[in-house]
């Protein structure tokens, strides 16, 4: 009995996990805010997406299949750590108290406990052995080459592939507000996945990308290492096609660091790197080929430059947001008291596309949650960290890869905060370290 209920829950984890990048929702009211823009429908509305049953379907069953001694062994082994957790959420609550739209703040506070707690179940799980990373990479994985044909397939005809029932955006490249370059004067629409936008694609292709780098390395049968290794080729053709210049640079450092340290590997291992390292040669010369056309324009950039300016103006209006309010304006709120209080006509963001948080999640963290939610958080990841390396093995590699690539990517976007899809990344992220950490037998 023990064990089919065990299956159950692992089968409802992984389904969770796969989940992710699909982001069908069902929308449940609008908030009262001061408006609206093509960015803002998940500041403004609240949604029930389908990670949320799914989460709960697999929480319910783990939490009710273990006595609250399992519980308290499990989580006890994760102590400083989760005390600075605590004070994150402690702190993310108290800031509420500043939060001028509170219906949206409590929203907002709701999604963020809900994406720890995910995290502390997933870790909870791992720990227990009833579901294991290699298990959870084959998902991703799986996902993340569903994901780059779609994205691939959405390039190729400029608009969306017609899966709005999968959480796909609806556009083409003439659609207002959608991500785009432009080259040689023809605008081209960036390949969103069924994400809604097209840097969240990337974040999630570079995660798929480790855990296909994970599989590989870790595969004896030839039949499956062909298999991986045409993964690798369609997510790196679907990661291109963003044209996300942080997932570029995310994706190159992450397989820089990969490489490195399997080179130094026991023999089998550094044969099989060697293999890794002459397919992403032969992938990226053969994908450049092709694409060049579209990648090196892209591959350019100057800080007068729209979305690199608007970078800088909004980092600048958050460094000032947390000097002025070091409790924070309230979690969920950054946006809306930039926009009543003058923030964006004082940097130079006047135009309604403008008007969109702080692409930075520390910055982000700090305008909100006010300084000590941010040092808690930082704290927090921290701890995990050296609680992972203080017994680090070829097993930890790839997911504090992972952990690293995302929160490289916080320097530049807002997304692991304040959108689902983000958040799920980075807490499941967590939860997968929070599992392994001090584990001296990880799988």
């Amino acid at each position: 009995m023990k064990f089919s209920r065990d299956n159950l829950i692992r089968n409802s984890i992984l389904l969770f996990v796969f989940s992710i990048p699909f982001g069908m929702k069902k929308f449940l009211f609008d908030f009262p805010t001061p408006f609206k823009n093509f960015y803002t429908s998940e500041y403004t509305s609240a949604f029930l997406y389908e990670s949320d049953i799914l989460f709960l379907l697999f929480f319910l069953l783990l939490f009710f299949s273990r006595p609250l001694s399992w519980w308290r062994e499990k989580l006890s082994k994760f102590k400083m750590p989760l005390l600075f957790l605590a004070l994150f959420l402690i702190f993310s609550a108290f800031s509420l108290i500043f939060a001028g739209y509170s219906f949206f703040g409590i929203y907002s506070f709701g999604r963020l406990a809900l994406g720890i707690l995910s995290a502390l179940a997933i870790g909870a799980a791992l720990r227990d052995n009833i579901v294991r990373f290699k298990e959870i990479a084959v998902v991703i994985s799986v996902a993340a080459v569903l994901e780059s044909v779609i994205g691939f397939l959405q390039f190729a005809l400029q608009k969306s592939a017609g899966l709005w029932f999968l959480g796909e955006t609806v556009f083409n490249s003439d659609t207002p507000g959608i991500a785009r370059i432009v080259v040689n004067g023809l605008k081209l629409a960036r390949a969103y996945g069924t994400m809604p936008h097209a840097n969240i694609l990337a974040g999630f292709l570079v995660l798929g990308l480790l855990s296909l780098f994970y599989l590989l390395i870790k595969e004896e049968k030839s039949s499956l290492r062909i298999i991986q290794s045409t993964g690798i080729f369609v997510v790196l053709a679907g990661l291109l096609v963003t044209f996300s210049r942080s997932g570029w640079i995310t994706a190159a450092l992450a397989a820089l660091v990969f490489i490195i340290w399997e080179l130094f590997a026991d023999k089998e291992r550094r044969r099989k790197i060697i293999y890794l390292m002459s397919l992403l040669v032969v992938v990226s010369c053969s994908l450049l080929i092709v694409l060049s056309w579209v990648i090196f324009p892209r591959a350019n950039f100057s800080a007068s430059e729209a979305p690199v300016a608007d970078r800088w103006s909004y980092n600048k209006l958050g460094l000032e947001l947390i000097i002025s309010h070091p409790l924070g304006v309230g979690i969920g709120n950054e946006l809306f008291y930039a926009y009543h209080n003058g923030f964006f006509e004082k940097y130079d963001v006047n135009s309604l596309g403008q008007w969109q948080p702080i692409h930075n999640l520390y910055l982000m963290i700090g305008t909100e949650t006010g300084i000590l939610g941010l040092v808690s958080f930082i704290v927090f990841i921290t701890l995990l960290l050296l609680g992972v390396f203080r017994v680090f093995s070829s097993e930890f590699l790839v997911p504090c890869i992972m952990l690293f690539a995302l929160l490289a990517f916080g320097l530049f976007d807002h997304f692991l905060w304040d959108l689902q899809l983000g958040r799920l990344m980075l807490w499941v992220t967590i939860g997968i370290l929070l599992g392994m950490a001090q584990d001296k037998n990880p799988a």
